[in-house]
C-alpha cells in the first residue's frame, strides 16, 4: 500500500522532470530548426509518408503491408539524411530524437493502471528521505550496528550478557524485515533508556520502507496529538494525517507511555492500537514501562492488546551514559 500524499508528490515530480525535458527538446528543436536548413522538410516528409502509409494501410488490406514496408524503408533514409545534416552542423545524430526518462510508461508514473517501477522506486526513495529526517536512516540501521558497545558482562537475572541478548534481537529484527508483510507479528521492544530501541525502530523502519512498504514512524505523544487535532480539525489536513496512522503497512510508535495521560489518549491509543490489529498491520511499539507499570497505566482491554505483541525485551545499562 502506499502513501498517498507522498505518491501524488511523487507523480508531481515525474510530471515536472517530464514537463522540463518535453521542454528542453522543444528549445533544441527551434534552434536545431533555425540552424540547419532543410531539416524541417525532412522531418515533414518523414510525418507525410507515415500518415500516408498508414491510410494505404487501412484502405488496402494486405497490400497495405508493402506500403507500410515501404514507408519503414524511406523513412530510414529520411533518417540518415537527417542524421548527416545535423553531425554536418555540429549536431549529435540523435539530437532531434526526444526519448523519455523511462520506457516502460514514457513518464506517465503508471502502466495498466497502476504504478509504474519509476515511480515506485521514486516513492521508496522519498519515503526513506522522509524517515530520515526523524530516524537518521544513514547513521542508524544494520549496517552501522555496534554490537560491541553492549557489554559482555553475563547479567545474574537475565543469565546472558546484553551483548548476546542484543545479536539475538538483531537478527530476529533482520529476518524480520526480510518477510516483513501483512501477517508479519506486532512488537513490543521493552527497555530501559538508552538500550538501543529507538536504534532498532530506524533500522527495521529502513528496510522496510526501502521494500516499497508503506511506513510511518512517531513518538505516542505525537500520534495522539495528530488524532485529537483531526477531532477539532475542519480543515481536512489534520485529518488526513492522522489517518495515516490507520492506514500505513507498517507503524513504529516510539516512546509509549510517555504522552500524558488523559480519557481522550487512552481511548485513541487502544482505538489505533485495535484498528490495526483487526486489519493486520503490523505495529511495532517501543516503551520504557514494565509489564506492571502498562497494566497500571492503561486500561485492561489495551493493556490487553499490548500483551498479544510479540515482546522484544532489553537490559543492560543506559549506553548514553558511557
Amino acid at each position: 500500500m502506499f502513501d498517498p500524499i507522498l505518491l501524488a508528490r511523487a507523480q508531481a515530480r515525474i510530471s515536472e522532470k517530464k514537463a522540463a525535458r518535453e521542454a528542453r527538446a522543444a528549445r533544441r528543436h527551434d534552434e536545431i530548426h533555425a540552424a540547419v536548413p532543410g531539416i524541417a522538410a525532412i522531418e515533414g516528409q518523414m510525418r507525410s509518408g507515415l500518415l500516408r502509409a498508414v491510410r494505404e494501410t487501412f484502405a488496402s488490406g494486405e497490400k497495405g503491408e508493402s506500403a507500410m514496408e515501404a514507408c519503414r524503408e524511406h523513412n530510414l533514409a529520411l533518417r540518415m539524411k537527417r542524421s548527416r545534416m545535423l553531425t554536418d552542423h555540429g549536431y549529435p545524430a540523435d539530437a532531434l530524437d526526444e526519448a523519455p526518462d523511462c520506457l516502460l510508461c514514457g513518464d506517465a508514473g503508471f502502466t495498466d493502471g497502476k504504478p509504474c517501477f519509476c515511480l515506485r522506486q521514486l516513492y521508496a526513495d522519498m519515503q526513506l528521505q522522509s524517515l530520515d529526517q526523524r530516524l537518521d536512516l544513514l547513521g542508524q540501521s544494520f549496517e552501522t550496528f555496534d554490537l560491541p558497545i553492549f557489554s559482555a558482562e553475563e547479567d545474574p537475572l537475565e543469565r546472558e550478557s546484553p551483548r548476546d541478548r542484543m545479536k539475538l534481537l538483531l537478527e530476529y529484527c533482520r529476518k524480520y524485515t526480510r518477510r516483513f508483510g501483512r501477517d508479519s507479528a506486532n512488537l513490543l521492544l521493552r527497555g530501559g533508556p538508552g538500550l538501543g530501541k529507538t536504534f532498532l525502530c530506524a533500522c527495521m523502519a529502513g528496510e522496510v520502507a526501502a521494500g516499497s512498504h508503506w511506513v510511518i514512524y512517531e513518538t505516542a505523544a505525537n500520534a495522539v496529538a495528530l488524532m485529537e487535532a483531526e477531532k477539532f480539525a475542519r480543515d481536512g489536513v489534520s485529518g488526513e494525517l492522522a489517518e495515516r496512522l490507520f492506514a500505513c503497512d507498517l507503524l513504529l510508535l516510539d516512546d509509549l507511555g510517555a504522552e500524558f495521560v488523559t480519557p481522550f489518549a487512552q481511548s485513541a491509543l487502544y482505538q489505533l492500537l485495535s484498528a490495526r490489529l483487526s486489519e493486520h498491520r503490523p505495529t511495532i511499539a517501543a516503551t520504557v514501562l514494565t509489564e506492571e507499570e502498562l497494566r497500571r497505566r492503561y486500561p485492561p482491554q489495551m493493556a490487553s492488546r499490548l500483551e498479544s505483541f510479540e515482546l522484544l525485551p532489553l537490559f543492560g545499562e543506559d549506553l548514553r551514559r558511557k
